[in-house]
């Protein structure tokens, strides 16, 4: 598409791309690639790929679709983990929250996903893991006051009925 030259072509091509990535009938797979692509075009960047990519790999996400979708999403390069520490982050957190039985249905996908990286993407990313960066997560000022908000985690547990 990039080869012909035609703005509107590459446009109606990057509004494909924009709905397949947030559309909920395509293959996880397809759509954490074509968020990769949007954000290859530099459509999709910062703090909202971020957020898109959280939401690909939140915890109400079966574990599956979601290592599905970073298969997909890191396709090619391992190379956008080491360098952004948000996504990093988030990669992280999804990983080290799964069950052990979940982990060990995603693993195949997960290493699939990552046996095409180069050996020296893999050995960075493994010192990475090693030293426990986690990443810079941002803290969001969400304007609560912390303290209220401790004084009603019992009630919630009591509701929840968790001693």
């Amino acid at each position: 598409v990039n080869l012909l030259e035609r703005a509107e072509i590459v446009a109606e091509w990057q509004a494909t791309l924009a709905a397949i990535a947030t559309g909920q009938n395509a293959a996880p797979m397809i759509a954490g690639y074509s968020t990769r692509l949007l954000a290859d075009y530099k459509l999709l960047e910062g703090e909202a790929l971020v957020n898109r990519f959280g939401y690909a790999m939140s915890p109400v996400t079966p574990p599956g679709v979601a290592a599905a979708w970073l298969e997909g999403f890191l396709k090619g390069s391992g190379t956008l983990l080491l360098i952004d520490q948000a996504l990093w982050a988030v990669v992280n957190s999804w990983v080290s929250g799964i069950d052990a039985e979940s982990f060990t249905q995603v693993l195949p996908l997960l290493r699939r996903t990552f046996s095409h990286y180069t050996q020296s993407e893999r050995r960075k990313l493994g010192e990475k893991v090693r030293s426990g960066e986690v990443g810079m997560a941002k803290k969001i000022d969400a304007g609560f006051d912390e303290e209220k908000a401790a004084r009603g985690i019992p009630i919630v547990l009591q509701l929840l009925g968790i001693k």
